[in-house]
């Protein structure tokens, strides 16, 4: 048995967790961690060892941290009072805490160590995991080594590391290695499956989805518990949720109560949903968005797809690479999948909304990558929307007008273009995607076809 600290347990109606001050959000934004790791070929993550612990709690507030256990951890002995001396998980202010002390560590040591190394302090920990992407084995093994030095600096231990380059792995003490890529794995050639802030990664060097939901009541709480347990950050599997999440809304709009259980044909249209998300595990994604041997990148462009129709809106990001000879590559970055609001909203304004959330993805993508960006360029199957962003903002009532205004204030004009439905990949995003259906997968991961062409044809605004 160990002791298991819940700060959040309530005790006549309050608890520790309620009493503290949580501090400030220092912590790095998930998504902006994992879209950094996808930047370059070599990738390497490690985990602080007992990160909350390397905290000491000021003396005279240990009394609040009191608790009782069994003498020498024998339960047939007598409970003893104990105080914890430094900070544990599941405190409100132990991610505060800590978050601050590792970019205190960067600061403090920024004239010794240079920016590439502090850096990863400051970009690539989301609390205690590390991921981080490096261009070339040698350049990883320096960096991490002075990154592990550098960590040590303020009483860290980088613990659990793995990578999909056996060299990178060699040049770190076996200790220090995660389980399954000790020296005696190595030599088999082959990587295991790994996650990288939850998300499946295969260390060849994939991406993929985990699909489990757990047999919940059929009822309208059953379903939406199971929906939420399933952890896409990145929304690379927004279409395929869309369709599970119409079941819910439609729910909603029958007045279901929480607890009774759902008519048969909607368990039924449940059902089928689940066995055809299954399949998800067969799929999957390059996790580096520049290929191996592609050479040096001259030119790098953001492409933003949006489309709505009556069920949903959504939006698809993709960055597209030229490199010195004029090849060119595309990589899904990031997806968006919305069900239509039950208030009847019209085709054109759900397809201007889904316009402003390109604009709003855009804009996170720019702050999080670590890449320096040609262009951004959007795309629309809605001459409508054209039309409004080409338009005097004035002229509009003030919910068009708000979004337009919101549209031209975070892009030119001109970076906006028309794609046809069929080119579209948001189209899967705002109507679903069947796993099944390999040829829109492949356009959804991938980009449409126009992308990949050595030519840009989108000098000119079609309207």
């Amino acid at each position: 048995m160990r002791v298991v600290f819940d700060l959040s347990a309530e005790y006549h109606g309050t608890s520790i967790n309620k009493e503290l001050l949580s501090g400030p959000d220092l912590a790095n934004q998930i998504v902006g961690v994992l879209l950094r790791f996808r930047e370059e070929r070599i990738a390497v993550t490690d985990d602080i060892e007992a990160m909350f612990h390397q905290f000491k709690v000021p003396k005279e507030h240990r009394n609040f941290l009191r608790f009782i256990w069994w003498k020498d951890s024998d339960p047939q002995k007598d409970t003893v009072d104990y105080e914890m001396t430094a900070h544990v998980f599941g405190g409100i202010s132990s991610p505060s805490y800590s978050n601050y002390a590792l970019k205190k560590t960067a600061a403090d040591n920024s004239h010794q160590y240079g920016s590439d190394v502090t850096n990863i302090l400051r970009r690539n920990f989301y609390v205690d995991d590390m991921l981080k992407s490096f261009a070339t084995t040698d350049t990883a093994i320096e960096i991490i080594h002075n990154v592990r030095e550098l960590c040590r600096q303020g009483g860290f231990n980088l613990t659990k590391f793995s990578s999909n380059d056996i060299e990178v792995l060699r040049s770190i003490p076996d200790e220090y290695r995660k389980e399954g890529v000790k020296d005696k794995d190595l030599q088999i050639g082959t990587f295991p499956e790994d996650k990288a802030l939850g998300v499946k990664w295969n260390i060849e060097d994939t991406l993929g989805f985990t699909i489990k939901i757990e047999d919940k009541a059929t009822t309208r709480r059953g379903l939406l518990s199971a929906l939420s347990s399933l952890y896409i950050p990145l929304g690379f599997g927004a279409p395929f949720l869309l369709k599970g999440r119409l079941i819910i809304q439609q729910l909603c709009k029958n007045n279901m109560n929480w607890d009774e259980p759902i008519d048969d044909y909607t368990a039924y249209e449940w059902l089928k949903w689940r066995n055809n998300l299954a399949t998800l595990h067969d799929v999957s994604i390059a996790r580096a968005i520049k290929p191996k041997d592609f050479g040096t990148v001259t030119s790098c462009t953001l492409h933003h797809f949006s489309d709505a129709c009556e069920t949903g809106y959504g939006q698809s990001s993709y960055i597209r690479l030229v490199n010195n000879k004029g090849k060119v590559h595309c990589s899904l970055l990031i997806g968006k999948s919305r069900v239509a609001p039950l208030k009847y909203i019209s085709i054109p304004r759900l397809e201007l909304i889904a316009a402003t959330l390109s604009i709003k993805v855009s804009k996170m993508i720019r702050e999080e990558l670590d890449m320096e960006i040609e262009d951004d360029v959007f795309w629309t199957d809605s001459q409508v929307v054209l039309g409004y962003i080409n338009s005097d903002v004035r002229r509009f009532k003030i919910f068009v007008a708000n979004r337009v205004q919101q549209i031209r204030d975070n892009s030119r004009t001109e970076q906006w273009h028309y794609v046809s439905t069929g080119d579209n990949p948001a189209d899967d995003a705002s109507r679903g995607l069947d796993s099944k259906d390999q040829d829109k997968i492949k356009r959804w991961f991938e980009g449409p076809s126009f992308l990949w062409n050595k030519t840009p044809c989108w000098s000119i605004n079609e309207q």
